[in-house]
């Protein structure tokens, strides 16, 4: 695969790309943070911290609050807010930066806001003044934001849409990072300038994968069988009529229809009990029998009393008792209970008039209990012929079935289209993972050089760095496959195959370093200690200055074709030197047609426009504004001096060069890199009046600059003075 330039676009390169870098260069360098204004936010009460462009270092004791600043920066960027952040007990924290932009800075940033739909007012003019506000949300905790742009209110999208284009955060940690093999492609993608393109492959894949499952949809649907079936199952439920949850309300109706029935048949029972059969052996029939013997008994008591009362008026007073004298208590007592039997009888007829009442109330049809059971029935044997629980389970997959139907109906008339958009797509992809892999192997030699000479100026002079690159072969019907015919693939395997694809290509990226000359080279991740990782991570953000050394060379390449080497087999990539005219010819193997590749970004950035293609490395642009949070962690005071002097070179490009830093924010401990600054921030700790901590910020003069440094030394203003003045040679 012979990478070169197009011709067509190769007649205009010079003039048009030539006029563009410049632009782009002014617009990169235009651009730096120059107020950052802190209000109730962690340990600082209020407090205006001013920056200028160039390497700004942030300097002070162990715990009075460098990091503040970082952190304080991540939140008006659009980082998620903390709600420890609020000093209380102000209810709100506020912090705004002001941004200053060159002329060309400023129409890169009115396109970019005007993108994410701000108002005219919010577009800026030479300052863009960012701001947020946040508040504790309430009593259940977490915090809330309020997000302006040039007073405009704005979503926090817009914050970290900016933040994300102008400034590079890098925290405490940053050098971990380089571990992640993502963080190695976009790192890659930076030198190579091929990141636009890279994202471009990633949507292409997600829309070859969304067209895949709708192929793969139609294809589970495909077989006239399962279509029959999925309608029958819709027309026999619809025919049903099912209602969500109608088999519980048919079973809880014949279950009540059962309990009434056994109800009633125990009303007929009682009934049976009071009255009796015909009239007679029932309770009231006893009562009547027990009334009658009652009132025999009471009618013989009151005869023999109507016969001693005669007795006793012919026998005149005879004081002897006589022995049938009737006693007036018993005749009392058996009308008495005369008088409870016919109350009981009473009480009979109204409890059997109540019980006859309540049995009138609820019928029982066994006609109504035969239609329930058979249409419960009739429910139960569909739930069992599509193997569901019940009512809700079968409607939801008649749901899902019409979906599917209509889905089908809908795709089969876009089969067509949906293949050949498929076909389309896996070419377009296969096609743009090849040029992605060229310009990343062309941008590998370019980063490995750069870094190596980074890396010698940071005393590891002998380690070699290198970029490995390679595909991950796949079984052409593996999730995540992508096929690639034998004329792209053959600069990387022999024959055509499928290979494993990611959203950023299918390059494998892996970062390899060797601490010495003897040294194998080993993964980055497994050789590197804490301070070798400090300083490959800040070779590797010096890398596109360095780089930008080259950048004549490669203005020269663009006006030429560049050839692969003679005897090179084709698919194997040559450097691309005028891939930053956007358009990148990979010659295929024998009786294969060239492709034509646009590598070009799609739509204008902020520091770059359409016209941007996959840029050497010595036009590769990265962010203006770069923050480092203590990235010398782990690095000693021997090469404290070559971290600074490498910093501050990042941040003056050379003649005619891009690459480095419109401004750097540099929070250190090391002496030897401040001396470099060319601003100097000192953070001190104190105590408030109320006898609470507060973290205030200093810009430093010279004097007081002589002051730290030696402080930071340990030493004398003499021997301070002396680090500064070589500093600044």
């Amino acid at each position: 695969m012979v990478c070169r330039p197009a011709e067509a676009t190769r007649l205009h390169a010079k003039s048009k790309g030539n006029q563009r870098m410049k632009g782009l260069r002014a617009a990169h360098r235009g651009i730096y943070i120059s107020e950052l204004r802190l209000r109730n936010f962690a340990l600082v009460e209020d407090e205006t911290v001013a920056f200028g462009p160039g390497l700004n270092v942030i300097t002070g004791e162990s715990g009075s609050g460098k990091s503040v600043l970082v952190s304080a920066l991540g939140q008006v960027l659009g980082a998620v807010a903390a709600e420890g952040c609020i000093r209380p007990p102000a209810d709100v924290a506020v912090v705004e930066a002001i941004v200053r932009l060159s002329p060309a800075a400023q129409a890169h940033m009115r396109e970019l806001l005007r993108g994410l739909g701000l108002p005219a007012r919010a577009l800026p003019a030479q300052t863009l003044r960012l701001r947020r506000e946040i508040s504790a949300a309430g009593p259940a905790g977490g915090v809330r934001s309020r997000c302006f742009i040039n007073g405009a209110a704005t979503p926090l999208r817009a914050l970290r849409e900016v933040g994300a284009a102008a400034v590079d955060v890098n925290g405490q940690h940053a050098a971990q990072t380089l571990r992640d093999p993502d963080t190695q492609v976009a790192l890659l993608d930076r030198i190579a300038g091929s990141a636009g393109a890279a994202a471009r492959f990633g949507g292409s894949l997600r829309r070859l994968r969304a067209l895949e499952a709708q192929a793969a949809q139609l294809a589970a649907l495909g077989g006239v069988r399962q279509r029959t079936g999925l309608q029958a199952m819709v027309d026999q439920v619809t025919k049903a009529g099912l209602q969500p949850g109608e088999e519980r309300t048919l079973r809880r109706r014949l279950r009540r229809m059962v309990e009434r029935r056994a109800a009633l048949e125990r009303c007929s029972l009682v009934r049976l009990a009071l009255a009796g059969e015909g009239g007679a052996g029932g309770l009231d029939d006893g009562l009547r029998t027990v009334e009658t013997h009652l009132s025999a008994i009471l009618g013989v008591e009151e005869a023999h009393a109507a016969l001693a009362g005669e007795g006793g008026a012919e026998a005149g007073a005879d004081p002897s008792p006589n022995p049938e004298t009737v006693d007036d208590g018993a005749a009392t007592a058996v009308e008495a209970a005369l008088a409870d039997v016919a109350r009981a009888r009473g009480a009979l007829v109204d409890a059997g008039a109540k019980v006859a009442a309540y049995a009138r109330e609820f019928k029982y049809l066994q006609l109504d209990y035969d239609e329930a059971a058979a249409r419960l029935g009739a429910l139960e044997r569909l739930f069992r012929k599509h193997d569901c629980a019940g009512s809700e389970e079968l409607l939801q997959r008649v749901r899902g079935a019409e979906a599917d139907l209509d889905r089908w109906f809908e795709m089969e008339g876009a089969r067509a289209d949906t293949e050949a958009s498929i076909l389309a797509l896996r070419a377009e992809l296969a096609a743009t993972a090849a040029a992605l892999s060229c310009a990343r192997r062309v941008a590998a030699g370019q980063l490995r050089k750069a870094v190596e000479d980074c890396l010698a100026d940071l005393a590891m002079a002998g380690s070699r760095f290198d970029v490995r690159i390679g595909w991950e072969p796949a079984e052409p019907e593996a999730p995540g496959a992508l096929a690639v015919p034998a004329g792209l693939a053959a600069g990387v395997y022999e024959r055509g195959e499928a290979f494993h694809a990611r959203p950023s290509g299918l390059d494998a990226v892996e970062f390899l370093l060797a601490a010495g000359p003897a040294e194998p080279l080993r993964p980055l991740s497994a050789v590197a200690s804490g301070g070798e990782s400090a300083r490959v991570m800040l070779a590797l953000k010096a890398a596109p200055m360095a780089a930008a050394h080259d950048s004549a060379a490669a203005a020269m390449a663009a006006e030429a074709t560049v050839e692969a080497p003679a005897g090179s087999t084709p698919g194997m990539c040559a450097a691309n030197g005028a891939a930053d005219a956007g358009v990148l010819v990979i010659e295929g193997a024998s009786g294969q047609g060239n492709l034509l590749l646009n590598l070009a970004p799609e739509a204008d950035g902020l520091f770059g426009s359409a016209d941007d293609a996959c840029e050497p490395a010595g036009e590769a642009v990265g962010a203006p504004i770069l923050v480092l949070d203590e990235l010398d962690s782990g690095v000693g005071g021997r090469v404290g001096g070559a971290v600074g002097a490498l910093l501050r070179r990042m941040t003056r490009s050379p003649a005619g060069g891009g690459g480095g830093a419109a401004q750097i924010l540099c929070v250190s401990h090391l002496p030897q890199v401040a001396a470099h600054a060319e601003h100097h921030i000192c953070v001190q700790k104190a105590v408030s009046a109320d006898g609470r901590a507060v973290t205030h910020f200093s810009a430093l003069d010279a004097e007081q600059r002589c002051d730290e440094v030696a402080a930071m030394l340990g030493l004398g203003r003499a021997e301070a003075l002396q680090l500064l003045a070589g500093a600044q040679a």
